[in-house]
């Protein structure tokens, strides 16, 4: 600045660092109760030199905080210092390198080895030339992540802005189908549907790709498996022979995992079909259902072949058997008397023997061998 007499007052600094976790004096601040502070900030008095303890307020005063928020990233409080007194606003605004510091009174509790601040109460911060917290120098660089200031004035176009990154994504999708990448492509074209849903435009959200066939797993497994078993063991552990094993023992815990997925979704699909039959039929109550559940889940692929073999004939035989020795009836006939009848109906009473008899036949017993 060419004349420092042009420095408006007061002259603000913005988004600076005030106080942030770490030791200082001794005593540790935890960014957990730091966070909770944030509010105390709010109108802070700045004075030099903390002469505002000594009786010296109103000689020692500059100016006062405005604006407090936490940054994420530098597990500190920042805010937007203003400075009226023309001496050190000239001063600051030519590059005078001052630090703040904070009169705070706090609880110190011994935890883990070392003093531990709690309980604040922020009373007001003096400009030093020695602060404790060597980040809150005025006029040196500063790193937060803040969330960038937006006016309530100030409406922002997000269609336009969102629009170019449309056309760099179609680009991208277009790429990853060239390469026949479809987990890339999956991830692009769910990207694409959030950015056309925010732009008021349609397109459809795609599902994750399904997991690889279950034979084409295991022979993915086996492949790994037969290098891992011929490999040598290497004489240095630290050789690029061990590091590609290792990726390799890696790779195969990962589609071993996989494939144990796979077969616990198949063997859930395939017990509730079983169980779904049973109930039907009659040969499974409600109330017995999940304990039922638990009894298939333990039988192995063969007894599980066994009851779905047994059930299909089953429904099978009732299917080719029905009832046909009475006319239908030409009025409706209330659910008990329905009941009565089918109780008591010599073809239905054939049917179940013809069921009993199919059981018997089996090579395993329902429910498969135990």
């Amino acid at each position: 600045m060419t004349d420092l007499k042009e420095v408006p007052l007061p002259y603000t600094i913005k988004n600076h660092i005030l106080i942030k976790e770490g030791v200082h004096n001794g005593v540790y601040y935890p960014a957990q109760m730091l966070r909770l502070a944030v509010d105390q900030h709010e109108g802070l008095q700045v004075y030099l030199d903390h002469q505002d303890t000594k009786g010296q307020a109103a000689l020692t005063w500059v100016g006062a905080i405005h604006n407090p928020k936490w940054s994420e990233k530098d597990k500190a409080i920042v805010g937007d210092i203003d400075i009226v007194d023309p001496k050190y606003a000239m001063a600051i605004a030519y590059g005078a390198k001052f630090g703040l510091s904070a009169t705070v009174d706090v609880d110190v509790q011994h935890l883990d080895g070392r003093d531990v601040a709690s309980n604040p109460i922020f009373k007001s911060y003096s400009m030093v030339v020695d602060p404790a917290v060597r980040e809150t120098m005025l006029n040196e660089n500063q790193s937060q992540e803040l969330e960038p200031e937006i006016k309530m004035t100030e409406e922002l176009d997000f269609k336009a802005d969102l629009e170019p990154a449309l056309t760099k994504l179609d680009d991208a999708i277009r790429r990853a189908s060239a390469m026949r990448d479809t987990s890339l492509l999956t991830t692009l074209q769910q990207i694409k549907a959030i950015v056309s849903k925010v732009c008021g435009k349609e397109y459809p959200y795609p599902k994750p790709p399904a997991p690889e066939k279950l034979s084409e797993l295991e022979a993915k497994i086996a492949a790994l498996e037969q290098i891992i078993s011929s490999s040598p063991n290497p004489s240095e552990p630290s050789s690029v022979h061990d590091e590609e094993l290792e990726a390799v023992k890696k790779e195969n815990e990962k589609l071993k995992e996989q494939l144990n997925a796979y077969q616990r979704e198949k063997l859930a699909a395939r017990v509730d079909a079983i169980l779904k039959k049973e109930l039907a039929l009659g040969l499974t109550s409600a109330a017995d259902s999940e304990s039922r559940r638990a009894e298939l889940e333990k039988m192995d692929s063969t007894a599980l072949d066994a009851v779905e073999y047994n059930l299909d004939r089953t429904i099978k035989i009732l299917e080719s058997n029905e009832d046909n020795s009475r006319p239908a009836e030409t009025t409706p006939t209330s659910a008990p008397r329905k009941q009565e009848l089918s109780a008591t109906n010599s073809s239905s009473a054939k049917l179940l023997q013809m069921m009993i008899a199919e059981q018997n036949r089996a090579t395993f017993r329902y429910g498969g061998d135990e």
